[in-house]
């Protein structure tokens, strides 16, 4: 719930691979086919990730974040890379969701959002739809 402050969270260890399920509306294409990621899908304060250790050790694959999401596509950046722009990474496990994660802290300002789009990279690309 919005409000909520999370605090840093030392057992989720700067390599964790954080899982951003990417929207299709966060998407544009270049010219040449590729799916470029908007910084919008990184402005929430409270940024809903899949830790993917937890993933790992329930022996399930990334790709099961977007299972539930047709036309998404999901891209990872590392809990040190959030961390180095003053994000606090935490737990937050919900009851349809053990893997759930958040990024806390503000991200409209100081490009926090700009530098997490530009660090993010690709897990699953979005399929290209015939309106993108």
């Amino acid at each position: 719930m919005p409000g909520h402050a999370f605090e840093n969270d030392p057992t989720v260890r700067d390599a964790e691979k954080l899982l951003r399920r990417i929207a299709p509306t966060w998407v544009s294409w270049e010219e040449d086919g590729t799916p470029r990621i908007s910084s919008a899908a990184f402005k929430d304060d409270e940024l809903s990730v899949n830790l993917e250790s937890v993933m790992a050790q329930a022996g399930r694959l990334p790709t099961e974040a977007i299972r539930d999401y047709p036309g998404y596509g999901l891209a990872a950046f590392t809990a040190a890379q959030a961390r180095s722009l003053n994000q606090a990474v935490a737990r937050d496990p919900l009851p349809e969701e053990s893997a759930h994660g958040i990024v806390y802290g503000p991200k409209k300002r100081g490009g926090v959002a700009q530098k997490l789009r530009d660090v993010a990279l690709w897990v699953v690309a979005p399929p290209r739809t015939e309106t993108a």
